[in-house]
């Protein structure tokens, strides 16, 4: 007991601070009298709860070790179900993070979007050989599609749900705000890189929240946007990687011409491949880093 409730007491300085930190100036006042509040609230609850669980298992009929011993087994069994339910909501709410320090980092940060089904790690190794001294960040998406990580519901195959995207990219946003407090991070070093599904959802994050990333690699990436704002890119760098031989590469061209009219400063390349990345898109997105490592946007 007194090892439960130091870790509970330990993990909630933890968690409370890094609450705060994902908060907007705005927002922090309230956010740090609701972390009291539900925690209270969650007290108050659990007691209830342990206190039917306990009376029904026999404790109201005497203070016994019979009885004790029943009544312990069954709130232990009782809280179990809610144990669970919370971390299914914890995982579905927060935004899980893989991070990768190389032995000799420069300061740069890639930020990595994974495709649907994917994980937060499945770009780190494209990544590493992307750049091996940049910092990596892997972001999984908060959205489910049959157990499988996406970053936006969809409709159809071929048809997005726009509200969702709306949601995710403002949460999303909430997100890198917070990273960017929390880690110290300094957005001119930052670069965004998605594949498929997080080519998709980064190409609608720039013109939903033009300025939050000022470079943007996009692999095998195609317009979502039903009716996409018109904003002001103009201090964005994209990079647009096309897989000849992708199945969806007949969607992709609308991409471009979307980017550019707000804008960005959008190089385009079709490259032999299909949706899978291969050694052409490395060495594309290598050259394109390259020449603007020199050059970090202000």
């Amino acid at each position: 007991g007194a090892l439960l409730c130091g870790g509970c007491g330990l993990c909630f300085a933890f968690i409370s601070r890094d609450i705060m930190v994902s908060l907007s100036d705005d927002d922090r006042a309230i956010g740090s009298g609701a972390i009291n509040a539900v925690r209270n609230a969650g007290g108050a609850a659990g007691a209830a709860i342990a206190s039917v669980a306990a009376n029904l298992s026999g404790f109201a009929h005497g203070l016994t070790p019979v009885n004790v011993a029943s009544a312990s087994c069954w709130i232990f069994a009782t809280a179990l179900p809610l144990a669970l339910a919370a971390v299914v909501f914890a995982v579905r709410l927060v935004r899980l993070l893989a991070a990768s320090t190389p032995a000799a980092p420069d300061g740069s940060v890639i930020v990595l979007l994974h495709g649907a089904g994917g994980n937060e790690a499945d770009l780190m190794p494209f990544a590493a050989r992307l750049d091996p001294n940049a910092t990596l960040l892997g972001v999984r998406g908060r959205a489910t599609e049959e157990g499988s990580a996406r970053w936006f519901r969809r409709i159809g195959a071929d048809t997005f749900d726009q509200a969702d995207i709306h949601a995710e990219a403002e949460a999303f946003a909430a997100f890198v705000a917070g990273a960017l407090r929390g880690y110290g991070l300094d957005p001119a070093r930052l670069t965004y890189l998605g594949y498929s599904n997080g080519a998709n959802f980064l190409g609608a994050v720039l013109r939903l929240h033009p300025g939050l990333a000022r470079r943007a690699i996009l692999l095998r990436g195609i317009e979502v946007l039903e009716d996409p704002p018109t904003v002001d890119l103009g201090r964005t760098e994209v990079l647009l990687l096309t897989g000849r031989h992708d199945p969806f590469a007949s969607t992709a061209p609308a991409l471009e011409p979307a980017l550019s009219a707000c804008g960005a400063d959008v190089a385009a390349h079709v490259v032999d491949a299909a949706h899978e990345l291969g050694d052409s898109d490395l060495a594309l997105a290598r050259a394109w880093c390259a020449a603007r490592a020199s050059a970090p946007t202000g």
